[in-house]
C-alpha cells in the first residue's frame, strides 16, 4: 500500500483518513473513498477495499478491524438494514453511529 499522509491508495481505491491500533483493534477513520467509475455504487468495489484493509489489520496482529466512516458517499458504505444484511454475509457487522457508520470484522487467525 502507498501512504501519503492522510491520502492512501488501497487496492484501486483512494482513501482519505487516519489509521492506527487501539486496544487490539486495527482502526480506520475514513473521511472519503474514491473508487473507479466501474466500482462505484457496488458492494464488490468496497468489498475489495475491505479485503485489503483486512490484510493490513492481520499483518498488524489485530484481533479485529474497525472502520468508521464519516460523510462517505458510497451507497455500500451507508447504513441500511439491507446493506447490513449484505455485509453480514462476509462477516462484517455494520451499524449506524451518530457521526456516520461503523463496520467491524473479527479477525480469526
Amino acid at each position: 500500500m502507498e501512504n501519503k499522509g492522510m491520502i492512501e491508495m488501497v487496492g484501486n481505491a483512494k482513501i482519505w483518513g487516519v489509521k492506527g491500533m487501539k486496544e487490539g483493534a486495527f482502526v480506520r477513520h475514513i473521511f472519503s473513498i474514491e473508487l473507479p467509475l466501474d466500482a462505484r455504487g457496488k458492494l464488490g468495489g468496497l468489498r475489495q477495499v475491505m479485503e485489503f484493509l483486512e490484510q493490513e489489520a492481520r499483518a498488524a496482529h489485530a484481533s479485529r478491524l474497525e472502520i468508521y466512516g464519516y460523510s462517505v458517499y458510497a451507497p455500500a458504505f451507508r447504513y441500511s438494514e439491507q446493506m447490513a444484511s449484505k455485509w453480514a454475509k462476509f462477516g462484517v457487522i455494520q451499524e449506524a453511529i451518530t457521526e456516520g457508520i461503523k463496520m467491524t470484522k473479527i479477525l480469526i487467525f
